[in-house]
């Protein structure tokens, strides 16, 4: 979860910088972040401290009151008419 979130935001506007320069801090390159080695503990903990000084990570600012045990996460993809349909469940329709 923690490679998917930092590579989701890596580029971003608001806090692509914080992540750049983090990452031009230690021995890595981008690669880290592009194709993460998730057996690779050192990169482990860079991508973590990454994602807890920018935010927040585990439990602060965005992941304040974030659940933590009993996750599984899951990687699922939408395409741009099934994300519309996403709120249809509760009544209420997605915005594309």
């Amino acid at each position: 979860m923690i490679a998917a979130f930092v590579k989701g935001e890596y580029d971003s506007e608001r806090f692509g910088s914080n992540y750049k320069a983090l990452l031009g801090s230690t021995k890595y390159d981008r690669s880290i972040i592009d194709k993460p080695d998730s057996t690779n503990v050192d990169q482990n903990r860079i991508r973590h401290a990454m994602l807890q000084r920018i935010r927040g990570y585990p439990n602060r600012v965005l992941f304040q009151g974030f659940p933590r045990k009993g996750v599984t996460w899951h990687s699922i993809e939408f395409d741009n008419d099934e994300v519309g349909e996403l709120g249809t469940r509760t009544g209420r329709r997605g915005s594309t």
